[in-house]
Formats: structure tokens, C-alpha cells, sequence
């Protein structure tokens, strides 16, 4: 699929990083324009693209959009009760789109996930917003990898 995701489905522009780097955002996120060059694309909402199959894992690194692609999530979410996904959080790119963190963490908590850091290295642990908070989005660590799943994941065995 050659297109972006997000929550609403529409014509769009990519901007995409004139230097090579993997630091692609759709257009509703702020960002130097003269380091990017602009491509129309598709923006398709997953929920219509996975409508009727299963999904175990999704996978969300996004430039910003995370809270867009979470929203274009919520049938997926709901009808899938093992599913988990593994986002980017990096504060300053969800402020580039016009996101606050009460909106995004907002959105999943309504959503009944529950959040867990994964670290670079060491095991995956619980955290609140207050962790994160104080945790991810400093100099030291601007961004962080968590994984969403619901507070008593099912684990289906083939």
C-alpha cells in the first residue's frame, strides 16, 4: 500500500526529508519546510483498510501522526482483544501536529489500552503518565517506544 494512514480518508501531501533521513511527515505536521520536498499521496483510515481481518500487531512510527493513526484505529482496537501495538511517543513531534498529551493519552485510555515502555534494553514495564511525563521527552530521552494493549490481553495459542 502506497499511502499514509491517519484518520480520515483524503488526498494529502508527504513531506519527505531531502537529506535521506527516515524523518517522512505527512503535511499537518510542522516542520523546516525548506529540508523537505512536498509529494501528493492518499491517506487511507486502517480501520477501512483492515475492515474484516484480524491483526495481531501494528506497528506506529509516524512523525506526529501517531494520534491520527490511533484514531483511525478504533474498530480495529475493538474487535481485535489481543492486539498490540507497538507506537513512538516523542513529545515534540505530537506538539508539531497540533496534539497535546492530554489528547493522546486521552485517546487511549477511551480506548482501554494500557501503556508499557520498551526500552532500548531491559525488560518492558508498566507506566503512568506521570512517568512519561517526567521521563520521556528530556534532552537525555526524546522519545521513547510503548506498547498498547488492553489491561488483561488475551493471548491466543495457535
Amino acid at each position: 500500500m502506497n499511502s499514509a494512514v491517519g484518520d480520515r480518508n483524503i488526498d494529502s501531501e508527504l513531506q519527505v526529508c531531502g537529506t535521506g533521513e527516515s524523518d517522512n511527515r505527512t503535511a499537518d505536521v510542522a516542520s523546516d519546510t525548506k529540508a523537505y520536498y512536498r509529494i501528493p499521496i492518499q491517506t487511507v483510515v486502517l480501520d477501512d483498510y483492515l475492515a474484516g481481518r484480524r491483526a495481531d500487531l501494528v506497528k506506529i512510527d509516524v512523525q506526529g501522526s501517531e494520534y491520527k493513526v490511533l484514531a483511525g484505529l478504533r474498530r480495529t482496537i475493538a474487535n481485535n482483544p489481543a492486539i498490540q501495538i507497538v507506537v513512538e511517543y516523542q513529545p515534540s513531534l505530537l506538539t508539531a501536529a497540533g496534539v497535546s498529551p492530554n489528547d493522546y493519552f486521552g485517546l487511549i485510555e477511551r480506548m482501554g489500552l494500557a501503556m508499557f515502555d520498551l526500552p532500548d534494553e531491559g525488560p518492558e514495564a508498566p507506566v503512568t503518565l506521570e512517568w512519561l511525563a517526567a521521563n520521556i521527552g528530556r534532552a537525555d530521552r526524546p522519545l521513547g517506544n510503548l506498547i498498547l494493549r488492553r489491561r488483561t490481553c488475551p493471548i491466543e495459542r495457535p
